[in-house]
C-alpha cells in the first residue's frame, strides 16, 4: 500500500505549485508549459466561470465538457489550482 504524505509534504508541493507559478509562470506539473500568464487565467477564466455548465452532472465531467478544446496551458493552469483547492494542508 502507498504512503500517504503528511501535512509537512502536501504543503511543500502546494508552496511549490505557487512558486513556480506566480513568481516565475512555470508549471509545477510541467514545467516546460508556461501556464501561469495573463493570456491562459483570462482562457481559464472564459471557460469555466463565464460559461458555467448548469447540468446535473459531476463537477470533474462538467470541467472535462468546458475544456475539451483548451489548450494545454488552460488544461495544466486548470488541474494546478484544482490540486491546491483540493489539498489536505491540515495534517492528521
Amino acid at each position: 500500500m502507498a504512503r500517504r504524505p503528511d501535512g509537512a509534504e502536501v504543503a511543500a508541493v502546494v508552496q511549490r505549485v505557487f512558486r513556480d507559478g506566480l513568481l516565475g509562470g512555470q508549471s509545477a506539473f510541467q514545467p516546460e508549459v508556461a501556464a501561469w500568464t495573463d493570456a491562459t487565467a483570462s482562457d481559464l477564466r472564459a471557460r469555466f466561470v463565464d460559461r458555467p455548465d448548469t447540468s446535473t452532472d459531476t463537477f470533474l465531467v462538467k470541467l472535462r465538457r468546458q475544456l475539451a478544446d483548451a489548450p494545454d496551458e488552460t488544461i495544466v493552469l486548470a488541474a494546478e489550482l484544482l490540486f491546491v483547492n483540493m489539498a489536505p494542508l491540515v495534517p492528521e
